[in-house]
């Protein structure tokens, strides 16, 4: 599917380059380099295909193909039905993190404690739901299976040691409201992990967010909690994270600042790992210009006070700071 599209003559294509480049103290998870690129024509009024390539110096993969039915019952509800490998939902910012030119920030807020799940996060292959009400509500449910690539980021993530490699389910719940300056919704994301230390696991992530525009401002705030059950046998809390940004918008650029925040409320992880692991702290600020329609140049500045993304045997420090930018070229 995903080959046939890409050169198929009437086909969309669209793609993006973009290099980055980190001034800091210790090694951090992030891709310098990230390619990709995205086809998709209409077959019929009503079913369209879809397929993506996403590569980086962290890995590359088919990030999509699918097929996309729309039943549009009525004028107030519309439904579509995604099978194949789709991008669903994922927090409030899925549909960006793959695409540099679209992300508000080099490193999205949540990066900081999620780049080591892109596996989990960024495609599901099997069956996505979504009903559209007047334009406004969407609900949204996606069940499949994902690849698990990376074992050893699992595992020091969620906090289950000897989590296996290989092929998971994974069940994704949305709802969501959205107009043309307001956005507000409520995520669940349930996957089943197998450990050879403790058996079959589950894993749960779940999120609400709030995104607000109003002239040239803009104010986004995210609530994130993550269970598995390991933790529930051990009566260990959920851990929690939140992140505030607030932006202001110019004619051809753009400046933010952010707060990022995660605990795994464990103060115990700080001896088992390096002093930091359990509760992180990420406070930046930056700026977004466009020189034209096709190339963008970024910056931001972090402060840095804890390393729950990092690795335990990572070259991690309790405090850091770095400077990232970034140039993005679209097509």
């Amino acid at each position: 599917l995903a080959f046939a599209l890409l050169t198929s003559a009437n086909a969309d294509v669209n793609g993006f380059a973009a290099g980055s480049y980190f001034s800091s103290g210790q090694k951090l998870p992030f891709a310098k380099q990230e390619i990709g690129v995205g086809a998709s024509s209409g077959i019929s009024d009503y079913v369209d295909v879809y397929a993506s390539f996403y590569g980086s110096d962290n890995g590359s993969y088919l990030s999509s193909a699918f097929v996309e039915v729309s039943f549009p019952t009525t004028n107030f509800l519309e439904w579509t039905i995604d099978i194949g490998r789709v991008r669903n939902c994922y927090c409030l910012y899925n549909y960006t993190r793959l695409q540099p030119a679209t992300r508000d920030q080099i490193v999205l807020p949540q990066s900081i404690y999620w780049s080591g799940l892109d596996d989990f996060a960024n495609y599901t292959d099997g069956v996505s739901v979504k009903s559209k009400i007047a334009g406004l509500f969407s609900l949204s449910a996606t069940k499949g299976k994902f690849d698990l690539k990376n074992k050893e980021n699992a595992s020091h993530y969620l906090l289950i040691p000897g989590i296996k490699s290989g092929k998971y389910n994974v069940t994704k719940y949305g709802a969501q409201y959205e107009s043309n300056n307001f956005i507000l919704g409520v995520q669940k994301i349930i996957w089943e992990p197998e450990s050879t230390i403790v058996g079959k696991q589950w894993a749960e992530v779940n999120s609400a967010f709030i995104k607000y525009i109003y002239k040239n401002y803009g104010l986004s705030y995210e609530n994130i909690e993550m269970g598995t059950k390991l933790g529930e046998q051990l009566n260990m809390p959920t851990a929690k994270g939140y992140s505030v940004t607030a932006t202001r918008y110019f004619d051809n650029f753009s400046v933010f600042a952010n707060q990022n925040y995660i605990s795994y409320r464990v103060p115990m992880l700080d001896l088992m790992y390096p002093k930091g692991k359990n509760t992180t702290t990420d406070k930046s600020i930056g700026i977004r210009y466009k020189f034209d329609k096709d190339i963008t140049l970024k910056a931001e500045y972090h402060w840095v006070t804890g390393n729950s993304f990092n690795l335990e045997m990572s070259d991690a420090k309790p405090k850091d700071s770095y400077f990232a930018t970034q140039l993005v070229y679209t097509f």
